[in-house]
């Protein structure tokens, strides 16, 4: 056994007693301290990091590798290159400290706390119970504004009244508030859709009448409850306004399979119903009808005209088919005798001071508008066409019907002020045409006791060319949450402005409206340079000077959305005389032209 001498015994004694402080340690005291302490370049001058103290035995390795340099100077917290001898830079992992605890609270902080607590709580529903009577209070007055304000063509809008009338933007007249829509059972319903004779069993009609794309009849519905029918002919009050022994003739869009159609040719003031379908299976049930009529010697009350009502080219070929010539020298023209010539589709009549407008015209024009923009656009088309009196306007000032989504009914009621509902199409319809709302959704819910097919499918969103589909993201159709509603439109017998002025109205209507929230002058210097210029010649001296109507007057610190119709009238018809105006006043070219083959 190796014996050691006492001086080598108290020596490895002596360096027992002074250990190495471990790395572990270092990091501790170097987060627990400043952050200088971290650097390398301090705790090399540390005396707690440095190298083994001096008192430890040197090594009996007669030399020393770098790899032994590198682990022993580890310890320390600093490490060496082994082969550059330079320093390198040790970061000690971060030990986050310890949360302090929060201090106790006493019993009385506690229940404040929650007495805020439950205030905070109170506030919100108080809150959302003003916003949700805020939201009622506008259905109520939505709902009152669609069944109550309903217009109407009188002696009073027609003559000394009719500044007065138009003067606030609308021709509407209160009238006492239709009844309340009658509560009936699926069974009940379902009753009150059969008995037609031309038509199959209410059981059959899903296999008889198909909805789809591949039948024609995709987004397309009809009336079928029989209640609900005659209050719809009922509303058109055809014949009313006619002379003494004269009869009317309705042009039915989108027919369907007759249901509409069976009612109109039992009025006693119907000579002819002209039906304009293209599918194929409501064709096969308008004959069936068309051949009943025959057999009870009535051959000629009923044409029927393979097209679509969407397509213009369906109406000339109902004239060039000789579908009017019953009316041919009965509709007098002029005070000279002259008559309304039904032969052909020429010749445009001029203005609206004839008499083939100023008379009630012997021609009534109903449709069921489909669930797509289809619809809509026809819709916009025909109003258009009373300013221009295109389409079947050329023959006189006949009245309209439609069912459609009651969205596109509160478009067209919208007044000045409302920016929920006004817009470009209210605005043009309202200085063309008196408005009458007979059905809302109210009265037409639910939708199955009323229209087939039973559900209510909405059709996707097309641009003008038809070509391009897009998804239906357009809140403003909302018809699965509204439903269904009908309307009558009877043309004025003096528009607010005509064919010299309807693209002028077009071009300001499109740019300002979107721009509504803005003023006159502001929005105005958007559509065409120097275009608030156009505001000097409404100003109130030009009123005094007698050169504008005293209600022609805007403000050019008006808003948009508060112009009313014949504000809006004045100012395209001065837009239009303006000697500054853009030549063109439709942009071109602003459709894409559909890529084949993607």
């Amino acid at each position: 056994m190796l014996s050691l001498s006492s001086a080598t015994r108290a020596l490895l004694r002596g360096s027992a007693r002074t250990p190495t402080k471990p790395s572990s340690a270092l990091v501790r005291d170097a987060c627990r301290s400043s952050y200088h302490t971290s650097l390398p370049c301090c705790q090399q001058d540390d005396p707690s990091s440095s190298s083994p103290s001096s008192s430890s035995p040197p090594s009996s390795s007669p030399s020393t590798s770098p790899s032994s340099q590198t682990s022993s100077s580890s310890s320390t917290g600093v490490q060496i290159d082994p082969k550059t001898g330079l320093v390198i830079p040790y970061t000690p992992a971060f030990v986050p400290l310890k949360k302090p605890r929060a201090p106790r609270r006493t019993k009385e902080e506690v229940y404040k706390e929650r007495q805020e607590q439950a205030a905070a709580r109170e506030a919100r529903k108080t809150a959302k119970a003003i916003r949700d009577q805020a939201k009622a209070e506008k259905a109520a007055r939505d709902q009152a504004r669609l069944g109550f304000a309903r217009s109407r063509t009188t002696k009073a809008l027609q003559g000394a009244d009719a500044d007065a009338a138009v003067e606030g933007g609308s021709t509407s007249v209160l009238s006492p508030p239709p009844p309340p829509p009658i509560v009936l059972t699926d069974e009940e319903a379902l009753a009150k859709m059969e008995g037609y004779a031309h038509m199959p069993p209410r059981d059959e009609w899903k296999e008889a009448f198909p909805s789809g794309k591949a039948a024609s009849t995709q987004y397309r519905y009809f009336t079928a409850n029989r209640d609900t029918l005659a209050g719809m002919v009922d509303a058109l009050r055809i014949g009313s306004d006619l002379a003494p022994g004269q009869k009317a003739t309705v042009i039915e869009g989108y027919p369907g399979p007759g249901t509409f159609t069976s009612e109109l040719v039992k009025h006693p003031a119907v000579e002819k119903v002209i039906a304009l379908e293209s599918a194929p299976s409501y064709l096969a049930a308008l004959r069936n009808l068309q051949g009943q009529l025959a057999s009870e010697g009535q051959p000629g009350k009923l044409d029927i005209v393979e097209g679509s009502a969407y397509d213009w080219e369906t109406y000339n070929h109902m004239i060039t088919q000789g579908c009017l010539s019953h009316l041919q020298g009965k509709v007098p023209f002029s005070d000279d005798g002259a008559t309304v010539d039904f032969s052909n589709d020429a010749g445009l009549p001029v203005g609206h001071g004839d008499l083939s407008w100023r008379d009630p015209s012997p021609l009534y024009f109903f449709a069921h508008l489909p669930n797509t923009v289809h619809g809509e656009q026809l819709f916009a088309q025909i109003i258009h066409a009373i300013a221009s009196r295109l389409w079947l306007f050329r023959f006189g000032r006949l009245r309209l019907g439609f069912v459609c989504g009651e969205p596109l009914v509160k478009r067209c009621m919208g007044m000045a002020g409302d920016r929920n509902n006004r817009g470009k199409l209210g605005t043009t319809l309202q200085c063309l045409a008196d408005i009458e709302v007979h059905y809302d959704s109210s009265q037409l819910s639910p939708h199955h006791h009323h229209f087939f097919p039973s559900t209510l499918a909405i059709g996707p969103r097309v641009p003008v060319s038809s070509v391009t589909h897009i998804p239906n993201s357009n809140s403003s159709t909302g018809l699965s949450r509204t439903g269904m509603a009908m309307m009558t439109l009877t043309p004025k017998r003096e528009p607010l402005f005509g064919q010299r002025d309807l693209e002028a109205f077009e071009f300001v209507t499109r740019n300002l409206f979107v721009l509504k929230s803005k003023s006159v002058r502001e929005a105005m210097t958007h559509i065409a340079p120097g275009g608030q210029n156009v505001l000097r010649m409404l100003g109130p001296d030009k009123a005094d000077q007698g050169l504008i109507r005293r209600d022609e007057v805007i403000d050019p610190e008006t808003k948009v959305i508060d112009l009313t119709n014949v504000q809006w009238a004045g100012l395209s018809r001065t837009f239009e005389k303006w000697p500054f105006r853009p030549e063109h006043l439709f942009e071109m070219g602003r459709m894409k032209t559909e890529k084949r083959g993607r």
